[in-house]
């Protein structure tokens, strides 16, 4: 397994400072609030891939806001893309007495060792993206990715987005494998052709920018499509659209910076990982496996809606929406539990 920091899991732009600091240690919890009548106290350790990044930095900001509001404790991990500390934060976590943890794993199954020594202790682990074969939890969250990243596929082809090109994260982890096989299957069903893939290694704009230059130094005006598989990727690209190259882009995440583009018409549209309804989430899971209640399914998919010129003047702040109440529902779709949000 490769110990660098190269993108594993990254979904974003990774430039805002500090929301959860970067210490590779659990950093200390701080305030408390009253909890609701019957529930039991959540001490949640929480390890997260790389906290300096803009969805990870919005889950975070939300699990410690309604963590707190109902008088618990956050811990928070940041591995900074280092699978062996990983490991090491989710044992530290278990030494401090967390009750509950909630994972977004670099290796799922390098972690297997860790997550066994929470399971002797009884502790819970709600885990985002994990493999649904390498480990019990109490809870599986799996964003769809496959199924957006074929619909930016087809939304592209739909809109005079052929040929296209993509710009893909490094084929090393399942999120990026998998974001890769959605886009090409879209792309096949459209009958969209594909004239040149990219992998990003370092995972900054400037690898993106470099490498959407190649695409116009090759392919010229020929190109009328790019799909940008992460925030960064789509800042690279759109950095570099002039002149005859000027093909419609489209990305994953919706980062602020994407909504952004999106007004400007930088962006055709952008697929949301909705990070905070998915926080939300994620607080209401704890407190059910602190109580002992069983989560609604072993399994939970949160769907990404599209952003796009017809929609993104709902899109509400992450802030405000972090400042709304936890008001968190699911519903079962084609034999599949999803959480129900509206939020983009």
């Amino acid at each position: 397994m490769r110990t660098s920091r190269r993108t594993l899991l990254a979904i974003g732009l990774a430039l805002a400072a500090g929301a959860a600091g970067c210490a590779a240690e659990p950093v200390s919890p701080s305030g408390t609030a009253s909890s609701g009548a019957g529930a039991k106290k959540l001490i949640v350790g929480y390890s997260v891939a790389i906290a300096r990044e803009p969805t990870f930095e919005a889950m975070i900001k939300t699990v410690e806001k309604h963590v707190k509001d109902r008088g618990g404790e956050v811990y928070v991990a940041d591995a900074n893309f280092n699978p062996n500390q990983q490991l090491s934060d989710i044992d530290s976590l278990i030494q401090r007495g967390v009750n509950v943890l909630l994972v977004a794993p670099i290796d799922t199954n390098g972690l297997q060792p860790a997550f066994q020594r929470a399971r002797d202790k009884k502790i819970p682990i709600i885990v985002q993206e994990g493999k649904s074969n390498s480990g019990e939890y109490f809870v599986n969250l799996v964003t769809d990715n496959f199924e957006a990243s074929q619909a930016a596929a087809k939304y592209l082809a739909e809109n005079g987005g052929g040929p296209a090109v993509a710009i893909q994260g490094e084929q090393i982890a399942d999120l990026l494998i998998t974001r890769k096989q959605g886009f090409d299957d879209g792309a096949k069903a459209a009958g969209m052709q594909v004239l040149d893939t990219k992998f990003m290694t370092q995972n900054t704009d400037a690898e993106a920018r470099g490498f959407a230059e190649q695409f116009k130094q090759r392919h010229g005006g020929s190109v009328h499509g790019l799909f940008a598989w992460n925030t960064l990727a789509a800042v690279g690209a759109v950095s570099a659209l002039g002149g005859s190259f000027n093909p419609k882009v489209v990305s994953l995440n919706a980062n602020p910076v994407e909504v952004e583009f999106v007004k400007g018409g930088k962006l055709l549209a952008t697929w949301s990982v909705v990070p905070v309804a998915y926080a939300k989430m994620m607080v209401q899971l704890a407190q059910q496996a602190v109580d002992g209640q069983p989560a609604p399914a072993k399994e939970i998919h949160v769907t990404m809606p599209r952003i796009d010129k017809s929609n993104v003047d709902k899109w509400v702040p992450w802030d405000q929406q972090i400042a709304q109440p936890l008001d968190v529902k699911f519903e079962t779709r084609d034999g599949k539990t999803y959480l129900k949000t509206d939020a983009l």
